[in-house]
């Protein structure tokens, strides 16, 4: 049986600054939230990779493929320094 998903995610951050002032960051998430993200990184035109802190491709959406010429299996786990768009 699946695991039913979490209904809410925590985003904190320490602090975020901007316009000189500095505040604490808390914003929760919802499952309804995260399948409109879902919805809007699989629909939009513009090409989308979403890399860890070593800059290695985890995740991109349709329209990626579509502008570079690459499938997600060719780029998945690789580091984004290394993917150059594909020349016909």
């Amino acid at each position: 049986m699946e695991k039913p998903m979490n209904p809410e995610i925590i985003i904190e951050r320490d602090e975020v600054e901007a316009h000189g002032l500095k505040a604490p960051v808390k914003h929760i998430v919802t499952e309804p939230d995260i399948r409109l993200f879902a919805r809007i990184f699989d629909t939009i035109h513009e090409g989308v990779v979403v890399s860890d802190a070593e800059n290695n491709i985890e995740f991109v959406n349709p329209a990626f493929s579509l502008i570079t010429g690459y499938v997600p299996e060719e780029v998945l786990g690789k580091n984004i320094t290394a993917v150059r768009l594909k020349r016909e």
